[in-house]
């Protein structure tokens, strides 16, 4: 007599997923249906760590970015008047001027460099003689000649830093969008002449505080108190159809007097007339009846 012995099926073998590599069986089931493994990879992708301050020397411009925009308009401003000083001598009577307040703003700092005047005068600074001739004055309002002093400049600036870091006529005509590249550029080419300090320009930059959120806020107050003052005490007056209305109805009712006035008297005239008439052609009728 033969026994049948039964088998036991072998145990499932938990499948694997492909993307995290843990078996199903042992992936747990989030409140919301995801698994846990999925749930910490978005909860890693959620946290940033926060950015490290960069060092100027090394990268200056992702240091710059980290800076207040007050810090900012501090850097456009020592950059701006380093150009100037170097590009001018003391005294000079044609030497452009900044603001006072010792700030400037992006847009500022491209219009001050955008007909070359300044740069053109810098290549000569550089390399004395190179640009024979400098448009400026009323010359230097057409875009041409604006064209001829930056392009002057880029030929003597080539000689002491690389082509790839200098900027164009046309990032200039592009105002603020281009900023960074041509502040980089000049930055770059007053270190390698060295006729910047760095460290105290570094030194600078960073001394300047963010403007307070109060002051802001003051200041924003302020304006709008002067605004709404404005609109209070200036006195009302009424639009051009308001006070053309009453004046125009008012004449209405002495022209229309005026008119009935002409119409009668017209009238009266002419009643007097044409009885006058009409009895003068009733005398030289009857005569001329009777005669028959």
């Amino acid at each position: 007599m033969s026994t049948e012995v039964e088998q036991q099926p072998a145990p499932a073998v938990a499948p694997i997923t492909e993307e995290n590599g843990v078996p199903a069986a042992e992936a747990t089931t989030a409140p919301n249906g995801e698994t846990a493994t999925e749930e910490k990879k978005q909860n890693g992708k959620a946290k940033k760590e926060p950015e490290l301050a960069k060092d100027p020397k090394e990268d200056f411009s992702g240091w710059l970015k980290q800076q207040n925009n007050k810090a900012v308009h501090k850097a456009d401003y020592l950059l701006i008047s380093g150009v100037i000083d170097k590009a001018f001598p003391e005294g000079a009577t044609n030497k452009p001027s900044l603001p006072e307040n010792g700030f400037v703003t992006k847009r500022e700092f491209v219009d001050k460099l955008k007909d070359g005047f300044i740069l053109a005068h810098l290549a000569n600074t550089l390399k004395p003689g190179a640009v024979e001739q400098i448009k400026e004055g009323e010359e230097v309002k057409s875009e041409e000649n604006q064209k001829a002093n930056v392009d002057a400049f880029l030929a003597v600036a080539k000689e002491f830093i690389a082509e790839d870091q200098l900027f164009t006529f046309e990032d200039l005509k592009k105002g603020k969008e281009h900023h960074q590249k041509i502040f980089n550029a000049l930055l770059h080419l007053l270190y390698k002449t060295e006729s910047a300090e760095i460290d105290q320009f570094i030194k600078e930059i960073g001394e300047v505080e963010p403007e307070k959120f109060l002051n802001k806020l003051k200041d924003r107050f302020i304006s709008f108190a002067v605004y709404t003052r404005t609109l209070v005490t200036k006195p009302f007056t009424r639009s051009n159809s308001q006070t053309e209305q009453p004046a125009t109805e008012e004449q209405n009712g002495k022209n229309g007097v005026h008119t009935n006035n002409t119409t009668e008297t017209s009238h009266e005239e002419n009643g007097v007339s044409n009885g006058t008439k009409v009895e003068e052609k009733k005398e030289e009728q009857i005569p001329a009846v009777a005669a028959n």
